[in-house]
């Protein structure tokens, strides 16, 4: 008992000082950041706000549809916090995240800002607004279309990366379940975009080392806190759940050759506790500093906000939410995909293992779950919100995978 004792508080030390860290690092990254010289910055942001000026807050790229409409809106917001930082006061400027707001077209807004000097700052304490002291630092050294491109490759690279790794060990239908998934909600329309690539290759990454340190509970347990962690501080709650549910996805398909027992049905429940209380926490601790540094009750804005996006609005419901959001997928061709996958499986088919199977469609139904607790957001965001359901798709067709025979499976990854 004492022995136990003694492993559990030294657990608990050992992830109190990580957290504590984190927070540090969050802070001293931010204040230098502020601190820096930013000539070279603003001018970047000024020739940046002149390009998105043109196309308004949501222009559409690619494919001339609501679900790959661009967030210029935000995108504006990120490089208005970022030219605003105040260099003569760098540590209040990290916790207020000020910025200026004219109009509902923060893209123009941000272009009378940065070319005419107009405009009263206001605090966003309520976010780290990690992005916006990140590209802060590297358009020192690159423009708004070098960043785009920076980030693209950086995309790219991961995906590589956690192909080339996944493959081997989980095979090719699974692979190709997952890259088809991440087609059907258009992924690839994040990784140029300065809002949503950060909560992309934070769950790129973090699939990837899933995989390295499959086996290693330990190590997988503290890379779920810890990802929790980046993604409160990176992330503008665009869907921050993929940094949770696509590493569960990799680490149960890797493991769905034999039933999942009750020891790792209970890991599983505490990656999700880990990584729920530390993303919790590290915006709790946001707003506690932002209370202590501006003499401003932004714990009490934080809560009134939390309020507000976990209700109803005046127009819509929970359910409303859910089927806004259900609404922005190309049904057509999921079942397109779906049905091709079972019928290849169908030649190749093993017992399934229910146990597993019904894990894959309990990660499947966590996007609805998000959708009904924070419908306000979900509901008004729906167009970009919908992408979390990558999760659903991936935990549907990896399950039709699982019944793949896996002997069949190693013969047909060696070409045999």
């Amino acid at each position: 008992m004492r022995i136990t004792s003694a492993i559990e508080r030294n657990i608990l030390a050992k992830y109190t000082c990580v957290f504590v860290l984190l927070i540090a690092l969050y802070v001293i990254f931010s204040v230098i950041s502020c601190w820096m010289p930013d000539k070279t910055v603003k001018a970047h942001i000024r020739s940046a706000s002149s390009s998105l000026a043109k196309n308004g807050n949501y222009p559409r790229s690619i494919i001339d549809e609501k679900a790959c409409q661009q967030d210029r809106f935000t995108e504006a917001l990120i490089l208005n916090v970022a030219f605003c930082a105040d260099r003569s006061n760098p540590f209040r400027s990290a916790m207020a995240n000020d910025f200026v707001m004219l109009t509902l077209e923060q893209p123009k807004d941000l272009w009378v800002i940065t070319h005419e000097g107009r405009g009263e700052k206001a605090p966003y304490a309520r976010y780290w607004f990690g992005s916006s002291y990140l590209y802060r630092v590297l358009l020192t050294s690159v423009n708004f279309t070098q960043l785009q491109w920076l980030l693209f490759a950086l995309s790219s690279v991961l995906m590589l990366v956690f192909g080339s790794l996944y493959l081997p060990r989980a095979g090719i239908w699974k692979t190709a379940a997952m890259m088809m998934s991440w087609v059907i909600v258009y992924g690839f329309m994040m990784w140029f975009s300065l809002q949503f690539t950060p909560i992309f290759i934070i769950s790129l990454a973090a699939s990837i080392l899933i995989v390295k340190f499959y086996g290693n509970n330990r190590k997988i347990s503290l890379l779920f806190f810890v990802v929790g962690s980046l993604t409160c501080y990176f992330d503008l709650l665009t869907i921050p759940l993929l940094s949770f549910g696509w590493p569960m996805l990799v680490w149960l398909s890797l493991h769905d050759d034999k039933p999942i027992n009750l020891q790792e049905f209970g890991l599983m429940a505490l990656w999700a506790l880990l990584w729920t209380a530390c993303f919790a926490l590290t915006w709790f601790m946001k707003w506690v500093i932002a209370t202590v540094t501006l003499d401003v009750n932004i714990i009490q804005d934080g809560l009134n906000t939390v309020f507000y996006r976990t209700g109803n609005d005046n127009e819509a419901n929970r359910w409303d939410a859910i089927r806004a959001n259900i609404s922005m997928i190309p049904w057509k061709m999921f079942c397109i995909t779906l049905i091709v996958l079972v019928v290849c499986v169908s030649f190749r088919f093993k017992a399934p293992i229910w146990k597993n199977m019904s894990l894959y469609l309990l990660i499947g139904i966590a996007p609805y779950a998000w959708y009904a607790v924070l419908s306000n957001h979900s509901h008004i965001h729906y167009w970009f919100t919908y992408r979390l359901q990558f999760l659903t798709f991936a935990a549907i067709l990896l399950a039709v995978c699982s019944c793949l025979d896996p002997g069949d499976r190693r013969r047909y990854i060696r070409g045999v």
